[in-house]
């Protein structure tokens, strides 16, 4: 396996890792996020919403949003495993 491969499945299972840790024993509610903390700006949140800038505690992902990201993940690894061959056939 390349590094850039490897570089890639060790940060994405370091970041499965500590959320899965970062989560356990905490009780959250339906459609809220685990880390208490506002995802703008860091700030804990006790309410609906962050006292510091406004942003929702609750950001609901629709189906489209989902699809959107899953795509730019697809795209991303078939530009890396494009540039992966031509680094092996030497075109760089």
């Amino acid at each position: 396996m390349s590094d850039i491969t490897e570089a890639l499945g060790t940060a994405a299972e370091g970041r499965l890792l500590a959320r899965a840790i970062s989560r356990e024993g905490t009780p959250i509610e339906k459609g809220h996020f685990a880390e208490g903390a506002c995802l703008n700006c860091g700030t804990e949140l006790t309410g609906k919403h962050c006292q510091e800038c406004g942003q929702k505690a609750h950001l609901r992902r629709t189906i489209g949003a989902f699809f959107h990201d899953l795509l730019h993940v697809f795209i991303l690894m078939i530009l890396l495993l494009f540039f992966q061959v031509l680094l092996l056939l030497g075109a760089f």
